[in-house]
């Protein structure tokens, strides 16, 4: 692995950040809401909030919120390590490709990389905006010709 820390495991592209990098850009308290776009094309959010954050890791807490941001039911919380986090990125190298892309979204222009993931069944891309270490800031499903929105940050508070 070289001793690069954005290579999780042997055979894997470097991931976006390192668990420290995403320790240090998800502070305790900050919130992200994602849109998830389903195939029929309806849309359900979701909020993400780190709690209880410290050396190794942190609470989660996922709550289900309408389009203006109101709760839906029951939040469920769970604990990730900063090293769990980082391998949610961590794709085979042979599936792979990475590049520099900018991106408009709702939060701005954002200097993104952009991994492109293809497993000989769908190609799935993922944009990592490069000052918000942690989840993907979009991503998208190919199958075939047909490209669909999978999911895309609308809100980050810090």
């Amino acid at each position: 692995m070289d001793n690069d820390p954005r290579v999780v495991a042997q055979g894997d592209a470097p991931a976006p950040f390192t668990a420290k990098e995403i320790r240090t850009g998800c502070p305790e308290g900050r919130r992200v809401t994602i849109r998830y776009v389903d195939p029929k094309g309806e849309n359900t959010y979701r909020t993400t909030t780190f709690t209880a954050c410290d050396e190794e890791g942190a609470m989660l807490a996922i709550q289900a919120v309408d389009a203006g941001g109101r709760p839906i039911g029951e939040a469920s919380q769970f604990r990730a390590t900063w090293d769990e986090l980082q391998a949610h990125a961590s794709f085979p190298t042979h599936q792979t490709t990475i590049s520099r892309e900018p991106l408009g979204t709702p939060l701005g222009d954002l200097d993104c990389l952009r991994y492109e993931v293809d497993d000989s069944v769908t190609i799935r891309i993922l944009w990592f905006a490069s000052d918000l270490p942690g989840l993907p800031v979009k991503t998208q499903e190919v199958d075939g010709e047909a490209a669909r929105l999978t999911s895309e940050m609308i809100e980050n508070v810090v």
